[in-house]
């Protein structure tokens, strides 16, 4: 329902397409998120005491929002526009009054209604520019309806119309006030620049100096006078050869007049003297001062030590250099790689053997680029987890396809690298190619095999054994030889092979003296106990092993068993025995009978 007696106009507000023209009309006022202002508040209290409101407000409607110049007895500084009195109001020219707020379909469903003010009644008028947009509302709030009288309502207008004039003024003096300062800050600009500069070369790290056509100085920096040992005083008037060696003195006089008569600045790093003495380098920056006639007065210089910059960088440079020399010849394959496991730099051995010929060629491509694609997914893969977790992958042995399609085997290692903040940037990976030494192993564990075949399979008995006399190891033959079933059984039993294998264990010392005096014994003959307590002849030849540094480390050798032979001989020899004994008797009973 609409109130009765007043009669509504439409605002320019709510013509199509005028919205930005009205906002743009609130912004030359500047008055958004402003400070509280006596004047607006006293006129919106004003507003309250002549309507008997116990609220009143002075808003503005922006885009979004209705934001509060002036707050009577209400703590909201904005809210959302469509939950304002205010937008209706900005969408005409007279002013809006609601005697019930409950009643009035346009504004029943507001939360101003609904909750805390609860609002029952409401009164306010457009703040009205002189093109005739409505940019605010100075507004009443009642807690229960009402009806005002015509005076009152008018008395409203009155009020709006001194809210836009007092903001009216107050544009006018922010303009004034610009004005005033702008013309201020042009007549005080020589003194302001000049009083600035004194305090940022006060302030600066930096020496700063002047020096006028004839090279002598008329300023510097309270650092510079401190270095040189001068006061200002004593400074002004003198030149470089006052206080610098001849030839320091003449490159400085050069400099400024290179500068002055060129007119371009001169930057450079240079080696500085300092007043105890001490050489540095210095960054100097020498620039010409021109008068307000466009003339050319003097040079001024700054300059600042960068010793430390200067052997930070020749560090970075060196250790730039030693990297470059690792990644152009170290054979090992060296990548780094970004978090998307993109190359970003890497060794000439890898380039190369990718089948590039620069190192540039490779950055910015991925292992998709070179290998087939489950193989670089499993790079990939695995790169992310180590970006993801931060744990390293060290020495995995893997064999794969390189780039040309040859089956290789490569010993990699992958690591995160870290930035300053300590996250994880990528990964620098190094990939040894381990092909040959696999190869290798491979023939050695051919050779090892045949080795232990023709071990296992020797009639001999084949030993090694440490010198205080226990085996290392042993093949089946000797352990059949001495009545074990195996090799292993021998090992576990034999714990002294000089008290437990020989009849004699004179026979182990002896054995101990030949292989320290001589290295090794060949048909070295003993006798020795089988398992079962049988004796038997064997004969040993055996050597001694060393490690690098001559130490012994443990015997070896192969073990004959000849008792077979040396019964042989036992008979022979008991033979030849019986032979001459019957000789003997028999050449004595000749002997007898003659």
């Amino acid at each position: 329902m609409h109130p009765v007696g007043l009669t509504f106009t439409v605002s320019k507000n709510s013509q199509e397409g005028l919205e930005p023209r009205r906002l743009a009309a609130l912004r030359r006022y500047a008055i958004l998120d402003t400070l509280p202002e006596v004047a607006f508040d006293e006129l919106s209290r004003l507003a309250a005491q002549l309507a008997g409101a116990p609220m009143a407000v002075i808003s503005f409607v922006d885009s979004e929002r209705v934001w509060f110049k002036s707050r009577l007895n209400f703590t909201a500084t904005e809210i959302p526009r469509q939950e304002s009195f205010c937008n209706l109001t900005v969408q005409q020219t007279d002013v809006l009054l609601v005697p019930d707020t409950v009643r009035d379909a346009r504004v029943r469903h507001l939360r101003l209604v609904l909750d805390e003010p609860h609002v029952r009644g409401y009164c306010g008028a457009p703040l009205l520019t002189m093109d005739g947009f409505a940019i605010g509302t100075l507004g009443l709030k009642f807690r229960e309806p009402v009806e005002l009288a015509e005076g009152v309502v008018e008395n409203l207008r009155i009020l709006s119309r001194q809210v836009m004039t007092q903001l009216e003024l107050r544009r006018h003096l922010v303009q004034l006030s610009r004005i005033f300062e702008e013309h201020r800050r042009a007549e005080d600009a020589l003194k302001t620049s000049e009083a600035f500069f004194q305090a940022l070369v006060e302030t600066l790290p930096q020496r700063i100096i002047r020096k006028d056509l004839q090279g002598r100085f008329t300023f510097a920096s309270r650092n510079f006078l401190s270095e040189v040992g001068r006061s200002l005083e004593e400074l002004c008037g003198r030149t470089d050869f006052d206080f610098f060696p001849a030839e320091l003195a003449e490159k400085y006089a050069a400099d400024d007049q290179r500068v002055m008569g060129s007119r371009i600045p001169f930057e450079a790093v240079e080696e500085h003297l300092r007043a105890d003495g001490s050489k540095g380098f210095v960054q100097v920056v020498k620039t010409p001062l021109i008068d307000p006639r466009g003339q050319v007065a003097g040079v001024q210089g700054i300059f600042w030590d960068v010793t430390e910059q200067r052997r930070t960088e020749q560090a970075l440079a060196h250790e730039r250099d030693l990297l470059r020399a690792l990644l152009d010849h170290i054979p090992d394959r060296i990548f780094f790689k970004d978090a998307q496991s993109r190359f970003i730099r890497c060794s000439a051995s890898m380039f190369t053997s990718l089948g590039f010929q620069h190192p540039d060629e490779v950055i910015g491509k991925t292992d998709f680029d070179y290998y087939p694609q489950e193989q670089a997914q499993g790079y990939f893969e695995e790169e992310q987890r180590i970006i993801q977790t931060g744990q390293p992958l060290i020495n995995k042995v893997q064999q794969h396809g390189d780039a040309q399609g040859q089956e290789v085997w490569s010993a990699v290692t992958k690591v995160p690298i870290y930035n300053h903040r300590g996250l994880i940037t990528g990964i620098v990976g190094l990939s040894r190619d381990i092909t040959p030494l696999k190869r290798t192993e491979q023939a050695l564990r051919q050779a090892e095999e045949k080795y232990r075949n023709i071990v296992e399979n020797s009639v001999e008995g084949i030993f090694q054994t440490t010198p205080d006399g226990h085996y290392l190891s042993a093949n089946r033959s000797l352990a059949q030889m001495y009545g074990y079933d195996s090799a292993e059984e021998l090992m576990s039993a034999m714990t002294d092979i000089q008290h437990q294998l020989y009849v004699d264990p004179n026979r182990r010392e002896e054995f101990r003296r030949l292989m320290r005096e001589k290295g090794g014994v060949t048909g070295f003959e003993s006798q020795i106990y089988k398992l079962n307590g049988d004796v038997i002849w064997i004969s040993e030849s055996a050597r001694s092993v060393c490690d690098v540094r001559g130490n012994l480390l443990y015997y070896e050798g192969s073990v004959e068993d000849i008792t077979a032979r040396k019964l042989a001989e036992q008979a022979r020899e008991s033979a030849r025995e019986a032979a001459l004994e019957s000789a003997r008797v028999k050449a004595q009973f000749l002997a007898n009978m003659s």
